[in-house]
């Protein structure tokens, strides 16, 4: 499946079931930081950096939610980070920065409340062409 993602043969969201574990979420962040590194700015040796950048979530193109509840946040002037509203309002209208690619990425997707999930709705059916979900 990553493979087929990696070649762009893919659907915007995807879905990964089964229990949360580290495993999974390895394999998930070392995929993102393929994806965030094969782009024109970076030179092979970066690779470390990168995953270092995700593992602290602060590459300018990785958006992860906590595996914590994920509410919809504040009026969209005052949205917290880890808010939906600050994922729209801060992320998913900007084009990558370092990468030719952008992600969010859900640790636990079950944890979205409802009106969260409401809000990301039409991004999720309508996604921008260099934004994929986790």
């Amino acid at each position: 499946m990553l493979e087929n993602i990696s070649r762009m043969q893919y659907s915007p969201a995807v879905i990964l079931e089964g229990p949360q574990g580290v495993d999974k979420n390895q394999t998930i962040l070392d995929y993102i930081a393929s994806q965030l590194f094969t782009n024109r700015y970076h030179q092979q040796e970066q690779l470390s950096s990168i995953r270092e950048m995700i593992k602290t979530n602060t590459h300018p193109d990785l958006y992860i939610f906590s595996d914590q509840q994920i509410a919809i946040g504040e009026s969209k002037k005052k949205a917290e980070n880890g808010s939906v509203r600050h994922l729209l309002n801060h992320f998913i209208p900007y084009a990558p920065r370092l990468s030719s690619r952008r992600f969010v990425y859900f640790k636990d997707a079950a944890k979205i409340r409802n009106e969260a999930e409401s809000a990301l709705l039409k991004v999720l059916e309508e996604p921008g062409s260099y934004t994929g979900f986790l």
